[in-house]
């Protein structure tokens, strides 16, 4: 009795090359190939196909066909070892996203593992519907069972060795032997659209979660505040003595400091002494044979743009930031020069140092402070100076537009080492001006480090608790 498997084997292939039909039997002994002209008509080459049945004996048997390079998209993935369904789902949704030439509701797809857990060779084999949907209608027409569809490019390495163009014949056993060696299926795909459908289920499944949780929050709301109230004490009860609150002390700090006033400095003083120990996390956690190309930290937001040898490495980095910064997302990952290119999304507690990195003593302070001097210009000249002194090539330094009346702003930009770039931001911390990190971005280019760097100057520095 023959295996399910081989019950289903195609034995008639058919493909269309060079404007006629090309099939190819799978007779017992030696396969057979016929061809016949057929137009650009889809009726023309229905007939046309029924003729090659009828020369081949083939009516109602099992067919594979043929679908053009054209109609065809393929990648390679790149999945790490033996991927957990949401990382497999979050990699093809970028792809569909980002990568099919067409909208995705005109694509299927399957994927294509090689097997052995080697994430280099996970392949992700996308056709057009519209040419599945055709050939699908004119096989069956013709009075054909097609249970299977291989692309023309999974079957050329079943063609004969030679430096001639292969013939249509040629190329119709080489599909047949293609199906028969388990070729991807194209018959066997899924909507592109269902893969995008997936990530917004998933976020309406949060959304309704989140619905849920707030509803239940206001149900307990609602029955506390109906629920009945206790009896009072009765009056002949011994009154409760109570201590009297201390009175506020005359000049303490939480009588005499407007909390609009100090709460600003206090955020500014921990975000500039908190950067060197995030600087220290991000460079210390990297793996092996793992560089950054760009760090780019705008507000609470922190991207990470770099290379790894291999998907694994840059999973790793990821776990070893979200210790220290919080959970993060990889954002990207692709193949770029032999490398894998790779971006990180963080949100870090900025105000907050990492715990291990909360002890590094930092560099010795130099140069002239700013001081209390609110000239925009005059404070960007300081802090070019500071850049400079700390071995940075300074390149431009100016004022900055100033949000909502607040202190002013200045922006600076240079170039250097990552040692200097450490022991500037470490000088920043000394002083009497407080300079309030908003936005810096370091770039790697020909083996420096391109520094634009973005601050507040408040003039008065306080000391935040």
């Amino acid at each position: 009795m023959l295996h399910p498997l081989q019950r289903r084997r195609p034995t008639v292939s058919v493909i269309l090359a060079d404007g006629a039909l090309h099939a190819a039997s799978d007779h017992p002994g030696s396969p057979r190939t016929a061809s016949e002209p057929a137009g650009p008509d889809p009726a023309q080459r229905t007939e046309a196909l029924r003729q090659l049945c009828r020369r081949l004996h083939a009516a109602r048997r099992r067919a594979v066909v043929a679908i053009p390079e054209e109609a065809v998209h393929r990648a390679r993935l790149l999945l790490p070892p033996h991927p957990r369904r949401g990382e497999r789902n979050a990699v093809v949704r970028l792809h569909v996203r980002r990568r099919l030439p067409l909208p995705p509701s005109q694509w299927r797809y399957r994927l294509v593992s090689p097997g052995g857990g080697e994430w280099r060779g996970h392949r992700l084999v996308a056709v057009k519907e519209g040419a599945l949907s055709a050939a699908r209608e004119m096989v069956r027409s013709a009075g054909l069972r097609p249970v299977a569809a291989v692309a023309v490019g999974d079957a050329r390495p079943y063609l004969p060795r030679g430096g001639e163009p292969p013939s249509g014949p040629a190329l119709a056993l080489a599909v047949l032997e293609a199906a028969a060696a388990g070729a991807p299926d194209l018959f066997r795909t899924r909507p592109a659209a269902a893969a995008l459908e997936s990530g917004r289920r998933a976020l309406r499944w949060l959304g309704l979660a989140a619905a849920l949780t707030l509803g239940a929050a206001a149900l307990r709301v609602h029955w506390d505040s109906h629920r009945p109230v206790p009896p009072a004490v009765p009056a002949a009860a011994p009154e409760i003595a109570r201590p009297e609150p201390p009175e506020p002390v005359s000049g303490s700090d939480e009588t005499d400091k407007p909390a609009s006033a100090a709460d600003p400095r206090r955020r500014a003083a921990a975000r500039l002494r908190a950067l060197p120990g995030w600087l220290d996390t991000v460079a210390d956690a990297r793996p092996d044979e793992t560089r950054l190309t760009e760090l780019h930290l705008n507000g609470q937001e922190l991207r990470l743009n770099g290379r790894a040898p291999n998907p694994g490495a840059a999973t790793a980095y990821l776990g070893a930031l979200e210790g220290p910064l919080g959970p993060g997302r990889l954002l990207a990952l692709e193949a770029a020069d032999g490398a894998i290119a790779f971006q990180i999304g963080l949100t870090p507690p900025i105000d907050t140092p990492p715990a291990f990195a909360a002890g590094a003593a930092p560099f010795a302070a130099s140069g002239p402070s700013s001081g209390s001097d609110p000239d925009p210009g005059r404070l960007a000249a300081a802090l070019a100076q500071r850049m400079k002194e700390a071995g940075l090539a300074l390149r431009t330094a100016e004022p900055g537009a100033a949000a909502g009346g607040t202190a002013p702003v200045v922006r600076v930009r240079g170039h250097g080492g990552y040692t200097a770039v450490h022991r500037f931001v470490n000088d920043l911390t000394e002083g009497a001006a407080l300079y309030e990190p908003l936005r810096l971005r370091l770039t790697a280019v020909d083996g420096a480090l391109q520094v634009l760097f973005e601050v507040r100057v408040w003039p008065d520095r306080e000391e935040a608790p």
